[in-house]
């Protein structure tokens, strides 16, 4: 791809970061807490906010590969490959919904359990 070409595509030209700069960053839907624990009957969601890297289906990024494997039932949850923009940045699609449907959905597991890892190497 030429760099005429580039600046004419949909996609932004990324920007190196430099020093004093902070990486970009996105926030996505997790569970607060394990949903065993409620409040009344409310299970507790929060923002997570992490790294803004390029993601493939899984998630997959550079440091972490979500791979959603069941071992009790013997079932592998294939990857959401429609929750990705054309730069394979991570949307987030349970952004407003109940927590109780949540829970019960296999992609935002995935999202869920890549967030959570992301967030704790963040903090080494």
């Amino acid at each position: 791809m030429t760099p005429k070409s580039r600046r004419n595509s949909s996609v932004p030209a990324t920007r190196a970061v430099t020093r004093g700069d902070s990486p970009p960053t996105r926030e996505l839907t997790i569970l607060a807490q394990d949903p065993s624990v409620k409040i009344g009957e409310t299970i507790l969601t929060t923002k997570a906010t992490i790294s803004a890297e390029s993601l493939q289906p899984g998630p997959c990024g550079a440091r972490i590969k979500v791979v959603d494997y069941d071992g009790t039932t013997d079932t592998l949850y294939l990857p959401h490959k429609g929750l990705y923009e054309k730069d394979h940045a991570w949307l987030d699609p349970f952004e407003g919904l109940a927590a109780s449907k949540l829970v019960d959905d296999p992609h935002f597991h995935q999202q869920n359990a890549y967030a959570a890892a992301m967030q704790t190497l963040a903090r080494f």
